[in-house]
Protein backbone atom coordinates (compact mmCIF):
# COMPACT_ATOMS: atom_id res chain seq x y z
CA UNK A 1 0.00 0.00 0.00
CA UNK A 2 1.31 3.46 -0.90
CA UNK A 3 0.80 7.04 0.22
CA UNK A 4 -1.40 7.66 -2.85
CA UNK A 5 -4.17 5.55 -1.32
CA UNK A 6 -4.38 7.57 1.91
CA UNK A 7 -3.13 11.09 1.20
CA UNK A 8 -5.39 14.08 1.60
CA UNK A 9 -5.50 15.85 -1.75
CA UNK A 10 -7.47 18.92 -0.67
CA UNK A 11 -4.52 20.51 1.12
CA UNK A 12 -4.96 23.72 3.07
CA UNK A 13 -1.98 25.99 2.49
CA UNK A 14 -0.94 29.39 3.74
CA UNK A 15 0.93 32.11 1.86
CA UNK A 16 4.42 33.01 3.07
CA UNK A 17 3.26 36.58 3.81
CA UNK A 18 0.22 35.50 5.84
CA UNK A 19 0.28 36.82 9.41
CA UNK A 20 0.57 34.21 12.13
CA UNK A 21 -2.91 35.17 13.33
CA UNK A 22 -4.26 33.81 10.02
CA UNK A 23 -2.15 30.67 10.38
CA UNK A 24 -3.45 30.10 13.93
CA UNK A 25 -7.02 30.67 12.71
CA UNK A 26 -6.60 28.12 9.89
CA UNK A 27 -5.12 25.58 12.32
CA UNK A 28 -8.09 26.00 14.67
CA UNK A 29 -10.82 26.23 12.02
CA UNK A 30 -9.64 23.18 10.08
CA UNK A 31 -8.33 21.10 13.02
CA UNK A 32 -4.79 20.93 11.62
CA UNK A 33 -1.40 20.53 13.24
CA UNK A 34 0.42 22.40 10.50
CA UNK A 35 0.22 23.79 6.99
CA UNK A 36 2.41 23.90 3.89
CA UNK A 37 3.58 27.43 3.09
CA UNK A 38 3.42 28.58 -0.54
CA UNK A 39 4.86 31.51 -2.49
CA UNK A 40 3.24 33.74 -5.15
CA UNK A 41 3.64 30.94 -7.74
CA UNK A 42 1.84 28.43 -5.51
CA UNK A 43 5.05 26.48 -4.93
CA UNK A 44 5.55 24.89 -1.52
CA UNK A 45 8.50 26.63 0.11
CA UNK A 46 8.12 25.46 3.70
CA UNK A 47 5.83 24.16 6.39
CA UNK A 48 4.55 25.79 9.57
CA UNK A 49 3.34 23.91 12.63
CA UNK A 50 1.16 24.77 15.57
CA UNK A 51 4.34 24.59 17.68
CA UNK A 52 5.96 27.27 15.47
CA UNK A 53 2.99 29.58 16.07
CA UNK A 54 2.90 28.91 19.83
CA UNK A 55 6.65 29.55 20.08
CA UNK A 56 6.08 33.07 18.70
CA UNK A 57 2.84 33.62 20.61
CA UNK A 58 4.18 32.82 24.05
CA UNK A 59 7.88 33.55 24.64
CA UNK A 60 8.07 31.23 27.66
CA UNK A 61 7.06 28.30 25.44
CA UNK A 62 10.49 28.53 23.81
CA UNK A 63 11.98 27.98 27.28
CA UNK A 64 10.13 24.65 27.46
CA UNK A 65 11.52 23.62 24.09
CA UNK A 66 15.11 24.66 24.80
CA UNK A 67 15.61 23.68 28.43
CA UNK A 68 16.60 20.14 29.41
CA UNK A 69 14.74 20.66 32.70
CA UNK A 70 12.15 23.33 32.02
CA UNK A 71 10.31 25.03 34.82
CA UNK A 72 6.65 24.32 34.11
CA UNK A 73 5.54 26.74 36.82
CA UNK A 74 6.69 29.74 34.78
CA UNK A 75 5.61 28.48 31.38
CA UNK A 76 2.15 27.43 32.45
CA UNK A 77 1.05 31.02 33.08
CA UNK A 78 -1.47 32.41 30.63
CA UNK A 79 0.05 35.87 30.75
CA UNK A 80 2.68 37.33 28.47
CA UNK A 81 1.25 36.45 25.08
CA UNK A 82 2.95 38.33 22.26
CA UNK A 83 1.19 40.07 19.38
CA UNK A 84 1.77 37.81 16.38
CA UNK A 85 -0.19 39.82 13.82
CA UNK A 86 2.96 41.36 12.31
CA UNK A 87 4.92 38.10 12.12
CA UNK A 88 4.66 36.35 8.75
CA UNK A 89 4.43 32.61 8.14
CA UNK A 90 7.59 32.76 6.03
CA UNK A 91 9.54 34.19 8.96
CA UNK A 92 9.05 31.18 11.23
CA UNK A 93 8.31 28.26 8.89
CA UNK A 94 10.61 25.29 8.46
CA UNK A 95 12.40 25.83 5.16
CA UNK A 96 13.89 22.39 4.57
CA UNK A 97 10.81 20.20 4.30
CA UNK A 98 10.98 16.45 4.04
CA UNK A 99 8.56 15.15 1.41
CA UNK A 100 7.42 11.87 -0.08
CA UNK A 101 5.91 10.91 -3.42
CA UNK A 102 2.50 9.31 -3.91
CA UNK A 103 4.27 5.99 -4.62
CA UNK A 104 6.14 5.89 -1.29
CA UNK A 105 5.18 2.74 0.66
CA UNK A 106 3.36 3.35 3.96
CA UNK A 107 5.96 1.61 6.10
CA UNK A 108 8.73 3.68 4.51
CA UNK A 109 6.77 6.89 5.22
CA UNK A 110 6.25 5.77 8.84
CA UNK A 111 9.97 5.15 9.20
CA UNK A 112 10.84 8.54 7.72
CA UNK A 113 8.47 10.27 10.15
CA UNK A 114 10.15 8.57 13.09
CA UNK A 115 13.63 9.26 11.73
CA UNK A 116 12.91 12.93 11.01
CA UNK A 117 10.71 13.51 14.12
CA UNK A 118 7.85 14.92 12.04
CA UNK A 119 4.07 14.54 12.22
CA UNK A 120 3.08 15.33 8.65
CA UNK A 121 4.56 14.74 5.22
CA UNK A 122 3.77 16.81 2.15
CA UNK A 123 3.32 14.64 -0.93
CA UNK A 124 5.07 16.01 -4.01
CA UNK A 125 4.89 14.75 -7.58
CA UNK A 126 6.71 16.42 -10.45
CA UNK A 127 7.75 19.24 -8.13
CA UNK A 128 4.14 20.09 -7.24
CA UNK A 129 2.33 19.64 -3.93
CA UNK A 130 -0.37 17.01 -4.58
CA UNK A 131 -1.28 15.96 -1.05
CA UNK A 132 -0.35 15.57 2.57
CA UNK A 133 -0.39 12.73 5.10
CA UNK A 134 -0.26 12.85 8.86
CA UNK A 135 1.49 10.42 11.15
CA UNK A 136 -1.93 9.21 12.30
CA UNK A 137 -3.06 8.59 8.71
CA UNK A 138 -0.01 6.46 8.02
CA UNK A 139 -0.02 4.51 11.29
CA UNK A 140 -3.77 3.82 11.22
CA UNK A 141 -3.59 2.59 7.62
CA UNK A 142 -0.75 0.23 8.52
CA UNK A 143 -2.82 -1.05 11.47
CA UNK A 144 -5.86 -1.60 9.23
CA UNK A 145 -3.84 -3.53 6.66
CA UNK A 146 -2.29 -5.67 9.39
CA UNK A 147 -5.64 -6.32 11.10
CA UNK A 148 -7.22 -7.23 7.75
CA UNK A 149 -4.38 -9.69 7.07
CA UNK A 150 -4.82 -11.24 10.52
CA UNK A 151 -8.56 -11.75 10.03
CA UNK A 152 -7.91 -13.39 6.65
CA UNK A 153 -5.53 -15.91 8.22
CA UNK A 154 -7.99 -16.70 11.03
CA UNK A 155 -10.85 -17.59 8.65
Amino acid sequence: MTIRSIMTTNVFTVHERAPLTDVARAIVDHHLSGLPVVNDNGEMIGIISEKDVLREMHPLFQHLLDSPTPSLAHSAKDEGFADISNIKAGDVMTHHVQTVTPDTPLLEAAGLMVLWHIRRLPVVEGGKLVGIVSQGDVYQSIFKVHLHMQSDTQD
